[in-house]
């Protein structure tokens, strides 16, 4: 019996990467400002009350923003290298307005705070980056589940170290752990839908 998307083929990307097409630049372009004003925006909403400011910890927003950068790609590398420009202007933008505009730390006291982070953007910006590709590609399971379990994780880290400490942690790891779950739900039932169609992709 035939079974559903038997005619649907999963898209092959081209292999070639160098020189990139117009298209790779105008998304690195994109996904630079857009990563810029997601530090910004990140940092100011940081200034508010303390939901905010836990809101504006909470890194499984920077891993879901690399995912959604390298989701503009079905090429892994492409996706992976997405990834990490999303996140290292992610960081220009939010330690640049610390710099700029907050005026509170000196420019060597800023290398210094933000050098832990930017290698650590090296690491998971191309992760997540080729984890959208390749959903976008296949609908891979493995990237149905990542991104959910990082939030998830990250609700239950809150949860077991900061539980009870007042109202604004308690709400920010159930809100981590409730994302999470309603975006593995979504995904995987995205997923159930079929691969992407042969149709022609970036």
């Amino acid at each position: 019996m035939p079974q559903p998307f038997d005619d649907i083929q999963p898209v092959r990307p081209s292999r070639t990467l160098w020189p990139p097409a117009a298209s790779d630049w105008l998304r690195v372009i994109a996904v630079t400002v857009g990563g810029a004003w997601f530090g910004l925006a990140d940092r100011v909403v940081g200034q508010g009350p303390p939901w905010a400011f836990d809101l504006s910890n909470v890194a499984a927003l920077w891993l879901a923003a690399a995912f959604a950068a390298g989701a503009l790609s079905i090429r892994r590398p492409v996706g992976a290298a997405l990834g990490l420009v999303c996140l290292l202007g992610a960081l220009s933008g939010y330690y640049g307005f610390m710099y700029q505009v907050e005026h509170i730390t000196s420019l060597h006291y800023l290398r210094w705070l933000a050098t832990p982070w930017v290698l650590a953007a090296c690491v998971v910006g191309p992760l997540f980056g080729a984890l959208g590709a390749d959903w976008r590609l296949r609908r891979s399971a493995t990237a149905a589940i990542a991104l959910p379990a990082a939030f998830c994780l990250e609700g239950l880290g809150y949860a077991a170290i900061r539980a009870g400490a007042n109202v604004s942690d308690d709400v920010v790891h159930l809100a981590l752990i409730g994302t999470g779950t309603v975006l593995g739900l979504a995904l995987l039932g995205l997923r159930r839908r079929g691969p992407t169609s042969s149709r022609t992709r970036p």
